[in-house]
């Protein structure tokens, strides 16, 4: 629960102190997604039984598939590139994570995405356990095509520049692998 607090805060501290920087705003929505997905995942720890874990491990999808947006947007904002029709990119990016969701999202009504969900005995928290769909893997599969995207296009922006910028455009791109 303390990191979900201190990335909200965070959040909060970079989306209306720094918004004038480069890709603040949406390193803030980073930040936010990172809060929401530490608060379910303490959520899912601390819970017993199949449904309740269910319940919490759902409500840390949204973040999920938000957090690779959320880091294209910083990146491009970061590296000063404005792709033409970037909404229309990001809507296309967005129709697999979306689908994934509703899917999920349907499940106590079809009972299809999580119905081989099963806790596996694992001290000092039980882990939940479950296969994914066809349309999530495929979802996350894009998302980390992204992922591998933002990591180029700020190494790209690191290499480019003098030593002194370099080294920190090299800090914000190690920052990256670990997201």
């Amino acid at each position: 629960m303390l990191a979900a607090a201190l990335q909200a805060g965070c959040a909060l501290h970079v989306g209306r102190r720094m918004k004038n920087a480069p890709g603040a705003r949406a390193f803030a929505v980073a930040l936010a997604c990172e809060a929401w997905w530490a608060f379910g995942y303490v959520g899912e720890l601390l819970v017993r039984g199949v449904p309740a874990k269910v319940f919490w491990d759902d409500l840390q999808l949204p973040p999920a598939f938000l957090l690779p947006m959320a880091f294209l947007l910083f990146a491009l904002r970061f590296t000063g590139r404005r792709p033409r029709h970037l909404g229309v990119w990001l809507v296309g990016l967005g129709v697999l994570p979306a689908s994934a969701m509703v899917w999920v999202f349907c499940d106590p009504l079809l009972g299809l995405s999580r119905g081989s969900a099963r806790i596996v005995s694992a001290p000092p928290f039980d882990r939940l356990l479950y296969d994914f769909s066809l349309v999530e893997r495929v979802a996350y599969f894009e998302l980390s095509v992204v992922m591998v995207y933002v990591c180029g296009l700020l190494f790209l922006h690191a290499y480019q520049h003098g030593p002194l910028h370099r080294r920190q455009a090299f800090v914000v791109w190690l920052g990256s692998l670990f997201a």
